[in-house]
């Protein structure tokens, strides 16, 4: 069975195939079915929106039912810092650089490095019919350990487990 998702992003694909527990099922980028150049805009006020926005978006372009998905860091000392406009905050697109840029924030900072990663799933199965979830979990952002993952994967450390996501 294959899943179309609405996504650019290779490492954010791979990460998604790799927590699938069906072998059977693939994950393909949207961009096996259209060489249109076009995206969806982003005017949602929340992740449940945005990407709804994109599933509904892509959707159509191709005719085909389409997972788009939205998500973000909430960092409790800076709560409006990031929220939806997680992706747009940074000025360079490497994950490496926007992990150094968010801890430049705690630099001379007492404050606490709590934070919480959030992701919403919107699958448009057609104009009429919509599945959604979200998630969440809490962790600390610290310097950079694991080489798994991608993204904020080696910052984001979880107590409970006593490793980043990317270990």
């Amino acid at each position: 069975m294959e899943i179309i998702v609405g996504t650019n992003n290779q490492g954010k694909l791979k990460e998604m195939q790799s927590g699938l527990k069906d072998p059977a099922i693939q994950l393909v980028s949207y961009r096996k079915y259209t060489t249109s150049q076009e995206q969806p805009a982003e005017t949602g006020t929340t992740y449940a929106e945005n990407a709804y926005l994109k599933a509904r978006f892509f959707q159509q372009l191709i005719g085909r039912p389409v997972l788009g998905d939205d998500g973000g860091l909430t960092l409790t000392a800076f709560p409006d810092l990031l929220g939806i406009y997680t992706s747009r905050f940074f000025h360079s697109a490497n994950p490496e650089e926007q992990n150094r840029e968010l801890l430049h924030l705690f630099e001379g900072q007492q404050s606490t490095r709590e934070l919480t990663l959030s992701a919403t799933l919107v699958y448009a199965l057609d104009d009429d019919k919509l599945l959604q979830t979200e998630a969440a979990l809490t962790g600390e952002l610290v310097e950079p350990r694991g080489t798994g993952g991608y993204g904020f994967d080696p910052i984001i450390y979880l107590p409970d487990r006593g490793k980043t996501l990317a270990e």
